[in-house]
């Protein structure tokens, strides 16, 4: 399990149902390195979305697994922007 996969677990717990698979369902781990860990989302707002309103939880996750000290990037992929 990734590091992402362990946050995810734990934000499951402290969000609704509906918000978790909105918001945390689509996201996918990238990579983890020193310059921290880097998460996939279909788009932009999901980047400002996260960022802005789960920052908090996020946090709270990643100091359960004491790893409070690893940036979290969101990158997003433009494939995804457009629809089929």
């Amino acid at each position: 399990m990734n590091l992402w996969e362990e946050i995810l677990t734990r934000v499951e717990t402290k969000v609704n149902r509906h918000s978790f698979y909105t918001w945390f369902r689509p996201t996918t781990f990238v990579a983890e390195d020193v310059g921290g860990l880097t998460v996939k989302v279909p788009n932009e707002v999901y980047t400002e979305w996260l960022t802005k309103h789960y920052a908090g939880v996020i946090s709270e996750a990643m100091g359960e697994l004491k790893r409070s000290d690893v940036p979290v990037q969101f990158v997003s992929d433009p494939a995804l922007d457009t629809p089929p």
